[in-house]
């Protein structure tokens, strides 16, 4: 029974440390609101954020840079952050190390590494065909 319960508790954590950070974009674009497009038009310069594993959000990234591109913004700067677990999931897998629990959360953390972050700027280029319409 207890070998049941440390399973069941051992799949809750790794679910926790899988999703954690995770959803705060669905999509990976942000979703453009009317309230960003009127802000753009009178910025020069756009910081958009990816949030995934690289491939993921490398591909958010290029269906986001055909919308910014008819919107006269192209890519200027792109980073790749990786992401990284905080300190206090390591500090919790260490006090669950006290019930040996700890042990695979450290494996899990080891294997499993958290969402990152692609950071684009975006820079406005006027262009003949968009200065007619502005």
């Amino acid at each position: 029974m207890s070998e049941v319960l440390g399973v069941v508790f051992f799949v809750a954590v790794c679910v926790v440390f899988y999703y954690a950070g995770r959803g705060k974009d669905k999509n990976g674009t942000g979703g453009v609101t009317k309230a960003e497009q009127q802000l753009w038009q009178h910025q020069k310069v756009v910081v958009r954020e990816y949030v995934g594993d690289e491939y993921r959000a490398r591909m958010w990234f290029q269906v986001d840079a055909q919308r910014m591109a008819e919107r006269g913004y192209f890519p200027t700067a792109q980073t790749w952050i990786a992401g990284s677990y905080g300190c206090g999931a390591f500090a919790a897998a260490l006090v669950l190390c006290l019930l040996l629990i700890g042990i695979l959360i450290f494996l899990y953390m080891i294997i499993v590494k958290p969402a990152g972050k692609l950071v684009v700027t975006y820079e406005l280029r006027e262009t003949k065909e968009l200065s007619r319409w502005v």
